[in-house]
């Protein structure tokens, strides 16, 4: 842990042997911070996080070491069921950005446990309020969480049963809004729109997203305009909305809004692409919204100078 206090061996016998009882129990001191390892770690630095007297520094730091002991199953278990769900709660909140961004990532690091899944109505609050958050690495780090939340079915209903959806939505359609994009924003895009992927699986994830003007926000990204304010991610983000409209068209009351938005027109062009999946996610889309007659009727409308529907003639030459 980077916040630890060195200490210098003395010759006295009586400080090299603090544990004979007074005055070592008089000089303990719950703030200060020392290296803790293999059973004791977790519980140490559960309890700096609990210490409301701790600096955010000193928290922060708790947080990257818990961060990096994280990766083994076994070890994310032990956090789970000694408390650090309810831990770290309270500190998606800190007035810290660093200890918010260390905390989420935390809870990005357990989402995909069983147990984080089934206590994340602990999180939910704090989870949300980071998709707003005045710090991009923060709201990067919050979608990344989400995402990972994301994989199973589980998680996917952990996120609409917490109105957790709702929140990504309204975070989307403020942030694509030309004019307040910005370039540190392309991952938090990013995760996000994988995340809607995943959970738009489902109808309960297609819902939240209707009726909304999420649909229209979703139909520009896919504009020409917006090509350059993706940077080098988007090709991803541009097969991510194409397979996100393709699953909200799949329900019917999706699949009516994607028409009335014209998602048609925005989507065919990439039947031309270059890149194999944007091709195949756009002739899904197509495929969902022309199940419909007013949706056969769009593919069918735009015509070349001899009167034939240049999107029929466009799907043949691409379908390898």
């Amino acid at each position: 842990m980077q916040s630890y206090k060195p200490y210098v061996i003395p010759e006295s016998l009586d400080k090299r042997h603090p544990y004979i009882q007074e005055p070592f129990t008089s000089k303990v001191d719950p703030k200060e911070i020392t290296l803790a390892i293999k059973e004791r770690a977790v519980p140490k630095y559960l309890d700096v996080l609990k210490n409301p007297e701790v600096e955010a520094t000193i928290k922060r730091d708790a947080l990257k070491t818990l961060n990096e002991i994280v990766s083994h199953q076994e070890t994310k278990d032990i956090m789970i069921d000694q408390g650090m769900i309810e831990a770290v709660a309270p500190l998606l909140k800190d007035s810290n950005p660093e200890v918010r961004r260390e905390a989420v990532s935390l809870v990005g690091s357990l989402a995909m446990s069983e147990k984080t899944k089934q206590k994340f109505s602990i999180l939910c609050d704090g989870v949300q309020s980071q998709l707003t958050d005045e710090f991009p690495s923060v709201q990067e780090m919050a979608a990344w969480a989400i995402f990972r939340l994301s994989s199973g079915r589980d998680g996917c209903d952990a996120i609409t049963c917490n109105s957790l959806a709702s929140s990504m939505v309204a975070a989307f359609i403020r942030y694509v809004t030309p004019g307040l994009f910005k370039p540190e924003l392309q991952h938090f895009f990013l995760y996000l729109l994988e995340a809607f992927v995943n959970i738009t699986q489902y109808d309960d994830g297609i819902v939240p997203t209707l009726g909304t003007g999420m649909v229209a926000a979703l139909r520009d990204v896919l504009l020409p305009d917006y090509g350059n304010e993706f940077g080098i991610y988007a090709q991803k983000i541009h097969e991510c909305t194409l397979k996100l409209l393709g699953n909200i068209s799949v329900n019917h009351k999706g699949k009516n809004e994607c028409i009335e938005e014209k998602v048609i027109d925005a989507a065919w062009p990439y039947l031309s692409s270059n890149v194999l999946q944007e091709r195949i996610y756009a002739a899904y889309v197509l495929m969902s919204c022309g199940a419909h007659l007013h949706g056969k009727y769009q593919i069918v409308q735009k015509v070349d100078s001899d009167n034939a529907p240049i999107i029929i003639q466009v799907l043949p030459r691409n379908s390898g």
